[in-house]
């Protein structure tokens, strides 16, 4: 091999690593922007200093309008106002590849790229979405871009389209938030409200019903036999029904507001929502005996906030009523974990079944077929910042496990607490 072929080759390879090397160390960098407009940002500041341009202007795409608008603008610009009035209007169509901006369609978006002297223009965009577009100006003392940079351009527009696509999500998840909290809320209230008028009107409605029949029946038994037998024994299965529906009421009330959670807490509330879950009769699809184990960890105090403690009680309550009816499962574990996790301070929830997974995926069943449950699941985990995920398949059982970050630090030398129930089918 000539010796300026061999020496072109170890330049190419080098290129190649370098840009390699770049491509690298920027996939890193933007994983920690949470922010669209600084991710855009640091894009411009990478082109502008590993090519040596010496403009770089990037446009956000406006999905309503379906204009680009000026975001950033690095470098020496003419006209700068030019910039920032001039509205992009180029199809997604055209911009299917980095290309040059003579090669553009002839219109207006073609002729005001050019009178900003960008030569070359890197489209931004996922799976046939635009994004944002980088324009790129003249480089210093070179000519056109190589096959090898474009590529590396592409690359690098697609690597950012994704980072973008990421945090326009997050964006969109930090607005649902507050209307998160604010439905959670409103749904919680009103099931306090309701559990109080149940046990301050209703239950003191059946009472004094109660009593009333049993005065009555007393004073009936007083007329030596001149009442129908039949009445007096009507009497006294109403009489003797009343205690069975105050019951009912109670674990109603509990069922929508417990009062367990609100004087002892999170745990103390799980393992009485176990007990009563031995108490009732299985499915009689499910097998002879579900195992219940609960195991929490670094639980030494109650939160702060009583609210939180609500709803993970009702994301893992939720959790084990799935289980329960739809999974048929022998065993169900629940692990509570309130720690550090790296930097920050985690509560941790993973309800695991055995039973008989889902027939499709979780994902495509919230909100489907009356799968609510799924719903609010996700909402009270949203509502805190946290991250729910399903992870079922037909034969394997179910796993549920929510992430909640929270600034209250839990406790390390808290004992590791359990609790088993077995919830029998009637035989």
């Amino acid at each position: 091999m000539p010796f300026w072929e061999s020496l072109l080759e170890r330049f190419i390879g080098v290129r190649r690593n370098t840009y390699r090397r770049i491509f690298e160390a920027y996939h890193q960098e933007i994983r920690n922007l949470a922010n669209q407009d600084e991710i855009l940002q640091h894009l411009a500041q990478v082109l502008q200093q590993h090519l040596k341009i010496e403009v770089v202007l990037v446009w956000h795409h406006q999905p309503e309008s379906g204009t680009l608008l000026l975001s950033h603008a690095l470098g020496d610009i003419a006209d700068i106002v030019l910039a920032e009035m001039f509205p992009l209007d180029l199809r997604p169509e055209t911009l299917t590849c980095t290309q040059t901006v003579s090669s553009l369609p002839e219109g207006t978006s073609r002729q005001g790229l050019l009178a900003l002297d960008i030569q070359t223009i890197v489209p931004i965009q996922l799976r046939g979405t635009l994004l944002a577009v980088a324009g790129l100006g003249q480089r210093a003392g070179e000519g056109q871009y190589s096959v090898k940079t474009i590529n590396w351009l592409d690359s690098m527009g697609g690597e950012t389209a994704l980072a973008l696509q990421t945090a326009r999500l997050e964006e969109s998840l930090e607005k649902l938030r507050p209307i998160y909290r604010w439905t959670i809320d409103a749904r919680e209230e009103e099931r306090r409200r309701l559990a109080s008028e149940l046990h301050d009107d209703v239950m003191t409605q059946i009472t004094t019903l109660t009593m009333t029949v049993h005065s009555v029946r007393a004073q009936l038994n007083h007329l030596n036999g001149n009442i129908d037998p039949k009445i007096l024994g009507w009497l006294e299965t109403v009489e003797q029904g009343m205690p069975q529906v105050n019951q009912r009421l109670r674990e109603i009330m509990q069922g929508l507001y417990p009062s367990v959670l609100t004087n002892l807490g999170l745990i103390a509330a799980l393992r009485n929502y176990m007990d009563s879950l031995a108490k009732q009769p299985l499915p009689p699809a499910a097998p002879p005996t579900i195992t219940i184990t609960l195991t929490v960890e670094g639980f030494g105090e109650r939160m702060a906030d009583p609210r939180l403690e609500r709803d993970i009680y009702y994301v893992t309550r939720q959790a084990i009523d799935n289980a329960i009816h739809h999974a048929n499962p022998p065993q169900i574990l629940v692990h509570l974990r309130w720690g550090k996790r790296g930097e920050d301070q985690i509560i941790s929830l993973t309800v695991r079944d055995t039973g008989q997974g889902m027939k499709a995926k979780p994902e495509t069943l919230v909100g489907h077929n009356g799968h609510l449950g799924l719903v609010s699941m996700t909402e009270r985990v949203a509502a805190w910042g946290g991250q729910l995920a399903m992870d079922s398949e037909p034969g394997n059982g179910t796993t549920i496990h929510a992430r909640i970050p929270i600034e209250q630090p839990g406790d390390p030398t808290a004992d590791l607490l359990q609790a088993v129930r077995q919830l029998k089918r009637p035989e």
